[in-house]
């Protein structure tokens, strides 16, 4: 069980959804004269999957460990099984 306090769940979750969303939304501008510099292409293609994967990760482990909070409600435990050893049986 992942021991968070309360404070620092919360900003976890808010640099987790700061990450998705910059990762989604910064390749697009509201002018279409934007095009990236060399510079700026290097640096989000580096760290765009990084910070996707740190985000992911962070809400899979929140969720799993109880800090999921609203996100933990609309789960759907009734149709995954708890269990990945049943997974071969579905195939």
């Amino acid at each position: 069980m992942l021991l968070l306090f309360q404070p620092l769940n919360l900003l976890c979750w808010l640099l987790a959804l700061a990450a998705l969303c910059v990762v989604v939304y910064s390749p697009y501008s509201n002018h279409d004269s934007h095009i990236f510099t060399v510079p700026e292409s290097a640096a989000f293609i580096a760290w765009h999957r990084i910070a996707w994967g740190a985000a992911l990760g962070y809400i899979v482990i929140a969720c799993s460990s109880g800090h999921g909070g609203a996100v933990q409600c609309c789960s759907l435990q009734c149709i995954v099984p708890q269990s990945f050893e049943f997974l071969p049986f579905l195939f």
